[in-house]
């Protein structure tokens, strides 16, 4: 029964390999627990995911997350008629209220690409986030031809947005096109001509490389700057941030972020007190 579900994670679901593995742990852990296929109630099975909180230390937001999978095995051994109930068609176990995401200022971010021993390559992923807010998916599986050097516009086209749904012309400054002429003359010399970033073994770079990079620099000392973790999103709340603040209309700030609705932008307007508070000063001041 526990391989059966094992290939329904990997064919039917076509989860990553990671996820398999955190819903293997907690289907093995409750069978090793429990006879699965008999009995039980939610009290019992709610509590078993409370001892395994206690006993591993698990996050508010950890614990939400296996909470996930312990309702899908249930629901996956009634669906194949392994039991003839659901004992857990739902889960108490909430998911941590966020706090407002972090973000950059334009401040941290000139500290960020004053330093002195940041690569090529590094400076110019740091400035293709900052400029085009898209996501490290989304700059993974750009192309060279998806830049345009001479009008300087990045494009996302719907094949490797987020949900395949969106169509994104976005434009970026003088200096990161700069950066990204340099770059593609390096991935030229390099015999790539589509990649946008490289490893140390001349591979196109992973969204988890892309990712570790970044954090790796935030993690760099530097007498300019604290040690911060970073991330690549926090470059996207940036962008949000700062097109909302320059006075960029939302409905223009949701096409180039990707957005599928206009509430899910007007979010970047809350985010921070001193933001609305410069938007508030410079409309007051028009008036």
């Amino acid at each position: 029964m526990i391989q059966k579900y094992e290939a329904h994670l990997r064919n039917e679901k076509c989860m990553a390999p990671r996820s398999v593995r955190d819903y293997m742990s907690v289907a093995k852990e409750l069978a090793g627990m429990f006879d699965v296929l008999n009995g039980l109630t939610y009290k019992q099975i709610n509590d078993a995911v409370a001892a395994m909180k206690a006993r591993l230390n698990w996050s508010q937001g950890t614990v939400y997350k296996y909470s996930i999978c312990v309702k899908h095995f249930f629901k996956w051994l009634q669906r194949e008629g392994y039991r003839q109930d659901n004992p857990y068609p739902f889960s108490e176990w909430r998911k941590p209220r966020p706090t407002s995401p972090a973000f950059l200022t334009q401040g941290q971010f000139d500290f960020m690409i004053d330093d002195p021993f940041l690569s090529h390559q590094e400076m110019t992923l740091l400035w293709i986030l900052w400029d085009s807010g898209a996501r490290v998916g989304e700059i993974e599986k750009m192309k060279q031809s998806n830049i345009d050097l001479v009008k300087k516009i990045v494009n996302i086209p719907y094949e490797i947005s987020k949900g395949n749904y969106s169509y994104r012309n976005i434009p970026i400054s003088d200096k990161c096109t700069d950066m990204l002429l340099t770059q593609f003359a390096y991935l030229q010399r390099r015999g790539h001509k589509e990649s946008l970033f490289v490893n140390a073994d001349n591979e196109p770079m992973t969204k988890s490389g892309l990712q570790k990079i970044v954090s790796a620099i935030g993690m760099r000392k530097s007498p300019l700057r604290p040690v911060m973790r970073l991330s690549c999103h926090q470059f996207r709340h940036s962008f949000g941030i700062r097109m909302i603040e320059k006075q960029v209309p939302q409905v223009i700030v949701q096409k180039w972020l990707g957005h599928q609705t206009l509430q899910m932008t007007s979010h970047y307007v809350n985010m921070c007190p001193d933001s609305s508070r410069r938007i508030y000063e410079t409309y007051n001041h028009q008036k």
